[in-house]
């Protein structure tokens, strides 16, 4: 690592040498600390360089570099905050790189960020900011307490959708910011009068938390769980991130799932369809009673279904928890059932 660190002290000389760099993130690094020693050890020698180093894109090349050690078993903690401190800095700088050059999502293309890298000086970040992503997220994918810190970077999600369109690998940033941790949801099940205060984690969009719930969810109705067909174990799996590739194509809805101003006093609204759970929200976007998400089910009266790749994994360490943290019997569905009924 110590090797490494001078060839990455000197600032990039000019756009044509970053252009390079940006294709070749390794080059003149002749014995790269990746694939020999001591990974956290490398790590503890490199933490500090990644906030000093002056050059944002020699700064990236050892984020870059940092990240795979982690993923070769270096502790992720010794690492996490310099890295994230540096990324969001990153991404700052190609935000307001972006804003000078009045470049919008529309003109995300080679030509003009090129042009707008070759005018800037701040161009070298952007050159960079592919490798500072892919190690962040590795980072984020890893360690709670390291999504908790970038969560608390100001404007770190917002620059990096600002971004995302020019620079490979921000997008991932962004949906791990904003993926749910630890977010607490109620389900009630109307018609089997069942239902459930749950917590997930690593969850980004409705239809994702509908493929854990079915999951998790369905079982023996004597103890408490719903009745109902067992989810392919495959797809369940694919959900809670414990493989690349989504075994079908699309996951078909088990029962009709609605937002609560869809229960009334008589029931269900007639344009009960009005308050669907819609897929493509966030589980904290889920409208709230008594503070917190809720969403009502009831038997399937339309044929819905999502695209698996909603539920796909961000990285190969990331993976989706569903868990139940209390269990709510016929009475207590009905007294909730209540006081929704006549909530304005």
């Amino acid at each position: 690592m110590v090797e490494a660190l001078e060839v990455l002290r000197p600032p990039v000389a000019d756009a044509a040498a970053a252009a390079a760099l940006a294709e070749n993130p390794l080059a003149g690094l002749d014995r790269p600390p990746l694939e020999r020693g001591d990974a956290t050890g490398a790590l503890r020698i490199a933490a500090p360089y990644l906030l000093d180093l002056p050059d944002h894109l020699q700064a990236c090349r050892l984020a870059l570099i940092c990240g795979v050690l982690v993923e070769q078993g270096g502790d992720v903690a010794v690492v996490a905050e310099p890295l994230l401190r540096r990324t969001h800095r990153v991404f700052a700088a190609v935000a307001a790189l972006l804003e000078r050059g009045g470049l919008a999502d529309d003109d995300a293309d080679p030509a003009a960020l090129t042009a707008a890298l070759d005018r800037d000086p701040a161009g070298l970040a952007a050159r960079g900011g592919p490798f500072a992503a892919m190690a962040t997220v590795t980072v984020l994918a890893r360690s709670a307490d390291a999504r908790r810190l970038a969560r608390d970077l100001p404007r770190f999600a917002e620059d990096a959708d600002r971004i995302a369109p020019f620079v490979a690998n921000a997008t991932f940033v962004a949906e791990a910011l904003r993926a749910a941790e630890d977010l607490v949801v109620d389900v009630l099940h109307v018609s089997q009068k069942k239902g459930y205060r749950v917590r997930v984690t690593g969850v980004g969009n409705v239809f994702h938390l509908l493929t854990l719930l079915q999951a998790e969810l369905v079982g023996r109705p004597s103890v408490g769980w719903l009745q109902g067909e067992a989810q392919d174990p495959r797809v369940t799996a694919y959900a809670r991130g414990e493989g690349d590739v989504a075994p079908v194509e699309s996951i078909a809805a088990a029962w009709d799932y609605y937002q609560w101003p869809a229960w009334t006093p008589t029931g269900w609204r007639p344009d009960a369809l009005k308050w669907m759970a819609w897929g493509e929200l966030h589980p904290a976007e889920l409208m709230r009673f008594e503070g917190v998400p809720t969403i009502l089910a009831g038997p399937a009266t339309i044929q819905r279904s999502w695209d698996a790749s909603f539920c796909g994994r961000l990285h190969g360490d990331w993976r989706a928890r569903l868990t139940v943290d209390t269990v709510w019997g016929a009475d207590e569905v009905e007294r909730r059932l209540g006081r929704i009924a006549v909530a304005e």
